[in-house]
């Protein structure tokens, strides 16, 4: 694979961007119009590796999708359906082809149990496999080499507390598995525990498991976990979302609390929702004026005033590191200022941490130290994403302290190296950035951003060339 070299911008940055649709908010509309009792039209659906792993699960369930210009139909499994044989990812030309996975060894040779492919895509690994155990049917689901390494065992317990049957084809509680639905308790109300204090997705796909049950056994579920719990505005996202088409969802008040409760009931409703531009996307982009040593300016359209995204957090986050932000009539203006450190308890804000690491790291060149902690969840992600924000930094010259849930920026030198993604989309846009602060950094693989955008080249490229004019 060809090196990519990471451009440095010459003059100041002026550019408008929009952005594709969220990943997360794609995943879980794709999930409940999947359920629903009627067929949804999806406006603006991010077209990528994640969402055609996820198409593609739901299609072998029974779901069909069909694009109609920019918007995907979707009719909705029924109960009783036998799930379709394994089904290869369908994309267009926006999107990468998701099914060319390396299968891992030890899968059964029952050759009639569907085999789910998750990739690298954490919302099929988790959403998915709690669908088997609603529709009493049996999957087997593997993904790359990188997926067997992300927890799942929490899920797994939970699930099988439910009356679920696992064979493990690695290690337990790891892809890849088969989960075997037909034991699901007949009983009209169910109640589980799980610990989410190492994904927030293992709540979320019990909600979405919640929002199920009527096409099988069963009418409400409550869930319970206790502190600590990550990554709570993503599962807020999942409360509202399912709230927004029709499902009851009894929810905490207080997130804070050390005993915390889920109640859900009722099937999603068919109909139509529109996609936000994917906020935490958004970070490189508005970061861009503020670690380019030419200074400039960015523009985000359609940034919506409420939202359930935590991108919404890098309006606060980029004036703390010293950042002009403005938010004007749905466009977000971020410009140059004094880069500052920050100190940040980011428990809840994992997906923004290899950005504000990249300006945390920028900010040290010019002596301003920076602490991010609370993020000892990123272990589980795609990578280590705590080892590899601390390896990458220092072949950059860069100062770092790794603990357990934090990191810390000294002050220091930068100079350019060859970096590494890691196949993580978020790694890969770190190198990026730190591609405009320093002249002659190569990143080794650049198409790990297509699990989240597919254009993000052309993207950032015409970020950089632009006089002001939008693009994407």
């Amino acid at each position: 694979m060809q090196a990519w070299r990471c451009p440095t911008p010459s003059e100041p940055i002026d550019a408008t961007v929009s952005l594709p649709g969220s990943k997360s908010l794609s995943a879980r509309a794709l999930l409940a119009a999947a359920l629903a009792d009627a067929p949804s039209q999806i406006e603006g659906l991010l077209e990528s590796r994640d969402t055609a792993l996820m198409r593609a699960a739901l299609e072998t369930l029974g779901a069909r999708f069909t694009w109609h210009g920019g918007l995907l139909q979707v009719t909705p499994l029924v109960a009783d359906q036998k799930p379709a044989g394994p089904a290869s990812p369908k994309t267009d030309s926006a999107a990468p082809e998701a099914s060319q996975v390396q299968k891992p060894a030890g899968l059964p040779p029952d050759n009639s149990i569907p085999v789910i492919d998750c990739g690298l895509a954490g919302t099929v690994m988790r959403f998915v496999p709690p669908l088997a155990l609603a529709l009493g049917v049996s999957l087997t689901f593997t993904g790359d080499q990188a997926a067997l390494a992300r927890p799942m065992e929490p899920l797994t317990d939970a699930l099988e507390a439910l009356g679920a049957r696992f064979e493990w084809h690695g290690q337990r509680g790891r892809l890849p598995f088969t989960i075997h639905g037909a034991g699901l308790n007949p009983q009209e109300h169910l109640q589980v525990q799980v610990d989410g204090s190492k994904s927030s997705q293992f709540v979320s796909a019990l909600l979405y498991l919640g929002a199920a049950l009527q096409l099988g056994r069963a009418q409400s579920l409550t869930i319970s976990a206790k502190q600590p719990l990550v990554s709570v505005p993503h599962l807020q996202m999942s409360v509202a979302s399912l709230r927004q088409c029709g499902v009851q969802v009894q929810a905490p008040e207080d997130y804070r609390a050390q005993q915390l409760s889920w109640c859900v009931s009722g099937r999603p409703r068919g109909g139509r929702s529109v996609i936000e531009p994917d906020l935490s996307n958004a970070g490189p982009f508005i970061a861009a004026p503020l670690v380019s040593a030419t200074g400039g300016q960015v523009r985000i359209l359609h940034w919506p005033t409420h939202t359930t995204q935590v991108g919404a957090n890098w309006v606060e986050i980029l004036k703390l590191f010293g950042a002009q932000v403005q938010l004007d009539q749905g466009t977000l203006l971020s410009s140059s200022g004094a880069l500052r450190g920050i100190e940040r308890d980011a428990s809840g804000e994992g997906e923004l941490v290899p950005t504000m690491a990249a300006l945390a790291l920028v900010a040290a060149s010019q002596g301003q130290p920076s602490k991010i902690w609370g993020i000892g969840h990123l272990r589980g992600h795609e990578t280590d994403r705590l080892a590899a924000i601390a390896a990458q930094a220092r072949k950059l010259g860069g100062n770092v302290d790794e603990g357990q849930d934090y990191l810390v920026f000294h002050p220091c030198t930068l100079h350019p190296a060859h970096l590494e993604a890691y196949a993580d989309h978020r790694m890969a846009t770190f190198a990026a950035i730190m591609g405009l602060n320093l002249p002659g950094i190569s990143l080794d693989d650049v198409d790990a951003t297509t699990k989240t955008m597919p254009t993000f080249t052309q993207l950032w490229d015409a970020m950089l060339k632009s006089a002001g004019e939008a693009i994407g």
